[in-house]
């Protein structure tokens, strides 16, 4: 489990970076890319150390990851709809 995580974790780090560079003007782009390590690393990590300890402490941990487990789940197809319904469509003038 943990070689998978160190995987996914680079790609989405190699990803957001990637997306940053593309849509943020260059002069700006420092300045978005420490926002969204403080956001990444700060303020999700604390959030996540927070309420993951406190459903431990009430619920188990087994109970806790079988919920996070069906919350991804659940959300990766909520992703995949919205990817599908909400497709821009490109106009080329030529």
């Amino acid at each position: 489990m943990c070689r998978c995580a160190g995987v996914t974790f680079a790609f989405t780090w190699v990803s957001m970076s990637q997306y940053t560079a593309i849509s943020v003007p260059t002069v700006s782009l420092a300045t978005v890319q420490g926002i969204i390590h403080g956001v990444y690393f700060g303020l999700g990590n604390g959030i996540g150390h927070l309420f993951g300890g406190l459903a431990i402490d009430a619920y188990g941990a087994p109970a806790t990851f079988y919920a996070a487990s069906l919350f991804v789940v659940l959300w990766f197809i909520i992703f995949l709809v919205c990817q599908k319904v909400c497709q821009l469509t490109v106009i080329i003038y030529s």
